[in-house]
């Protein structure tokens, strides 16, 4: 897991990770292969397809997931796929933990 030292509190576009499990400030180690939930940057306040530079002053750290999501969201893709696997990891954190 990343550790997150500051935490914005300007809202995300699309935010899908549960409270449960951290919300804003959990991340999974970043693998070889682009797993859902780990850190990626995200343009923000000026998004890239509005001429946004990845830069200290224009950039966060968003969910892979949540980036795509709003990606596609902004660009009319399906991403259906996305949200239920976004709502499987919810309902595995929802669910009560056996000890």
């Amino acid at each position: 897991m990343v550790k997150v030292k500051k935490v914005s509190k300007e809202p995300d576009p699309v935010h899908l990770c549960p409270e449960e499990a951290g919300g804003r400030r959990y991340f999974e180690r970043k693998s070889l292969l682009p797993i859902d939930w780990m850190p990626t940057p995200d343009h923000y306040a000026v998004l890239k397809k509005d001429g946004g530079k990845l830069t200290v002053d224009n950039v966060r750290l968003a969910h892979r997931i949540c980036n795509r999501v709003d990606y596609a969201i902004q660009t009319g893709k399906p991403h259906q796929r996305d949200l239920d696997r976004a709502g499987e990891f919810k309902r595995r954190w929802s669910s009560p933990r056996e000890t």
